[in-house]
């Protein structure tokens, strides 16, 4: 089945995708801080052993880097595909001539965040886990 595709002359704007990528990794970066924020408000009701909220996070995350990197490809090509893999974005925006250059911490983390695409519904295999990426590691992929 062919994929979507999305066009400026439908009207979807880069600076409209970048303001929901922030959003989305904004409230990334609070969900991964919310154990902080309870424990300086000094909730103590909550189990800090056990992490809250981190697939939102984590999708969140995914879904952030997706919007920025297809807001880039709109500014770029003019359009942008309904795909949300995270690596055929990046490849699609290199074949599209963008200089894309990440570290290998960088490459991990943007494989790692790919699969929290899965994060969106309970996998009855299980889901991947978020604890293992730290919300600096995601922060450093979209700056």
């Amino acid at each position: 089945m062919p994929r979507r595709v999305f066009t400026q002359a439908q009207g979807y704007r880069p600076i409209d995708l970048l303001q929901a990528a922030t959003d989305h990794l904004f409230a990334a970066n609070v969900l991964f801080s919310s154990g902080d924020f309870f424990r300086a408000v000094g909730m103590l009701d909550v189990d800090f052993e056990v992490p809250r909220c981190l697939d939102s996070a984590g999708y969140l995350s995914h879904l952030g880097l997706e919007l920025l990197l297809k807001a880039f490809l709109l500014l770029v090509t003019g359009n942008f595909r309904d795909d949300h893999s995270l690596a055929n974005l990046l490849r699609t925006l290199e074949a599209n001539g963008a200089k894309v250059s990440l570290s290998e911490d960088q490459a991990a983390t943007i494989k790692q965040l790919d699969e929290f695409y899965n994060l969106r519904y309970p996998q009855p295999a299980g889901s991947p886990t978020v604890g293992d990426v730290a919300w600096p590691a995601i922060h450093i992929c979209h700056s």
